[in-house]
């Protein structure tokens, strides 16, 4: 692959992307346009393997605060799910916007997991999130929304309470159906909805002009307002799984590497693959 231009300077990320000094300047610069908020995992990751990570959010997650969602959750509280089921920080952030003050989401009502409800998360991060908020999860799945159905339980016997499933409005249909198959009644709700944001004019400019030695993509969505930028052929593209993939090539994208797994390991290992292909692992 033909080495990338030198770098030059673009303004700091929304989150403090430049944190810890200032980068190598011969370091390959990497472009994670995950939301505010997301990734800090990931990018540390890729400053161990000597790469200079930018965040620049292509969009933003919005709580949701409607009627249905803050029902949901009173009825979390008073022990009506026999499950929760988060694949996610994002969903867990957007509960927290339940915290029992007057605010025009909360309204006085205040999340919480009863005893007597069990708790299903995909991912050690979503793990995280729940331990984090004193939480701790019944089932871990490692993987995806796909691998978590697969080590569900079935319904336990006498137990008619439904499962909660609060997730993006742009969450794919996964899990739902994939519990229902397995016997369970399933509520899902949304809990925040992604939306796009603007993007800097000098980020656009820099994938044009081969400035970025790569982009990790980590939503279908985010996949989909990539592929609408002029990205430089040089510039190698990394996805998160297979659904992301899908949606980039739907667009028009081309897709270097897909990650092993949804997590900040499996993407850091598919940058170095991509920046660094060899005969066992090609890009």
């Amino acid at each position: 692959m033909t080495a990338s231009p030198a770098p030059r300077s673009t303004g700091p990320s929304a989150d403090g992307a430049a944190d810890g000094g200032p980068a190598d300047a011969t370091a390959p610069r990497v472009l994670l346009p995950r939301p505010a908020g997301a990734g800090a995992d990931l990018m540390e990751r890729l400053r161990e393997l000597g790469c200079a990570p930018e965040h620049h959010p292509f969009i933003e997650l919005v709580p949701e605060t409607d009627t249905d969602m803050r029902e949901a959750v009173e009825d979390l509280a008073s022990g009506a799910f026999s499950w929760l089921v988060i694949t996610s920080c994002a969903v867990f952030d957007a509960l927290d916007a339940f915290d029992g003050s007057d605010s025009a989401v909360a309204r006085g009502v205040s999340w919480s997991v009863p005893e007597g409800t069990r708790v299903a998360v995909v991912g050690e991060g979503s793990a995280a999130c729940a331990r984090e908020r004193g939480i701790e999860p019944d089932l871990v799945a490692h993987g995806s929304g796909k691998a978590l159905v697969a080590r569900m339980p079935a319904p336990a016997a006498g137990d008619a309470r439904p499962v909660l499933f609060p997730a993006s409005s742009a969450a794919a249909a996964t899990v739902p159906e994939g519990l229902r198959s397995l016997g369970y009644a399933v509520r899902q709700e949304i809990a925040y909805r992604p939306r796009s944001t603007s993007i800097d004019p000098a980020v656009v400019q820099d994938l044009a002009t081969a400035h970025y030695a790569a982009i990790v993509l980590t939503s279908s969505m985010i996949a989909r307002l990539a592929a609408a930028l002029p990205i430089h052929l040089s510039t190698q593209v990394v996805t998160i799984g297979a659904p992301t993939t899908a949606a980039a090539r739907e667009a028009g994208l081309r897709v270097d590497v897909e990650a092993e797994a949804p997590t900040p390991d499996a993407l850091a290992r598919a940058v170095a693959t991509a920046l660094h292909p060899t005969e066992d692992h090609p890009a």
